[in-house]
């Protein structure tokens, strides 16, 4: 397929371009997550999710008892 002339030609007709890109802003501590604070902060943010559920519960009985009296 390629003869030795035609492999040359093609190597030196290869040129390629340097990437001399800027340092990434982004850092690993975007990439590493569920960290132990993170996890407790998830902890109370479910407890509090389950808080307003029991409320919102309530809230709709009352309004639900006090509608139908």
């Amino acid at each position: 397929m390629f003869t030795d002339q035609s492999a040359s030609s093609l190597a030196l007709e290869t040129n390629r371009r340097t990437a001399s890109y800027h340092p990434s802003i982004w850092s690993n501590s975007f990439i590493v997550s569920n960290s132990p604070d993170d996890e407790k902060i998830l902890a109370l943010k479910d407890q509090q999710l389950e808080d307003l559920k029991k409320e919102v519960r309530r809230e709709l009985i009352a309004t639900a008892s006090n509608s139908s009296e």
